[in-house]
């Protein structure tokens, strides 16, 4: 099964055979999705070498020229060059895509150089931005189509691996469908709570949702694609009379979303039970893969089944 990014760059690729104002800027990473790029259209790819921040401004500069840029690299390097997304690209009313790979504890066994653990709050803190999260492969190729008829800056946030439950969790959806957030339930009549994600986080929610289901029968599951900014009419008609909410972010805590769900139901003047899941606000030096860190800091399947239970008392 292809990652996310390889499902990224492949069907960028295919657009871009079609169209000469497909650029593609790498920061020094490889694969073998890019090696196509380097054969076959070599005059709409450049490899960047070590500098996130020259490839912002350089990329800036083809979007004012007309062309439709993608910069790639690891999703932890947007704060590197936050500055240049900023004043070249945000206020420059210069459209790139930035393709942010491995999100989250992705990359975990390199420690917390390379753990984007706030990149949302980073990334939202800006204008003429929008930034897609998506669970399945399924999902990539209509945001892609998002990006390339976007008149603003876009990141998104590619996981680094597979994980069949969320591709299950899709086999009934047509490859290009796109929903800012989408909702699974069993019977809407009786969907009584809802447990709100994005990512690679979703994969758990699936496994639960398919383990218990009849634990779950009440429990609206909803995945956001675009999470910022945040699509509240869709939302707000995917929850319907629901105020009791769990939100599992693979992000801490400072500037996440369930912050932003909160001020929105506060603002709205109604009433919400919000419980969430986070990563800590401190940098994670434990060793162990994404997974076990994981499981080891409250994400595990019976610690998000005990935060649901909580919420149905």
């Amino acid at each position: 099964m292809k990652t996310q990014r390889d499902v990224f760059l492949d069907s960028l690729f295919d657009k871009a055979k079609n169209d000469s104002s497909i650029m593609l800027l790498s920061v020094d990473m490889g694969a073998p999705a890019i090696d196509r790029w380097k054969l076959e259209l070599p005059d709409q790819y450049i490899e960047m070498g070590i500098s996130e921040q020259n490839a912002i401004n350089v990329a800036a500069g083809l979007s004012r020229g007309g062309k439709k840029v993608f910069v790639y690299f690891m999703a932890v390097w947007v704060h590197r060059c936050f500055e240049q997304i900023r004043y070249s690209c945000a206020i420059g009313d210069n459209p790139i895509t930035i393709l942010g790979n491995s999100v989250g504890l992705g990359y975990a066994p390199a420690g917390p150089a390379h753990e984007p653990n706030e990149d949302i709050s980073v990334m939202r803190s800006l204008h003429n931005l929008q930034i897609h999260s998506a669970s399945s492969i399924v999902q990539i190729e209509g945001v892609l189509e998002q990006c390339l008829n976007s008149k603003i800056v876009n990141y998104v946030r590619l996981e680094r691996k597979t994980y069949p439950d969320s591709e299950l969790a899709y086999k009934d959806f047509l490859p290009g469908f796109y929903s800012n957030s989408y909702l699974f339930h069993d019977d809407k009549l009786k969907q009584k709570y809802a447990v709100l994600s994005y990512g690679q986080i979703m994969h758990r929610l699936f496994n639960l949702r398919k383990k218990y289901p009849a634990k779950l029968s009440e429990v609206s599951f909803i995945e956001l694609s675009r999470i910022w900014p945040l699509d509240f009419d869709t939302l707000f008609m995917q929850l319907g009379n629901i105020n009791k909410v769990l939100f599992v972010e693979e992000q801490s805590k400072s500037g996440s979303l369930s912050e932003v769900l909160a001020f929105e139901f506060a603002s709205r003047g109604l009433l919400l039970n919000l419980k969430t899941i986070h990563l800590p606000n401190s940098y994670i030096f434990e060793n162990g893969n994404q997974e076990e860190i994981l499981d080891s800091i409250g994400f595990s399947s019976s610690d998000i089944l005990d935060q649901i239970e909580l919420l149905m008392v």
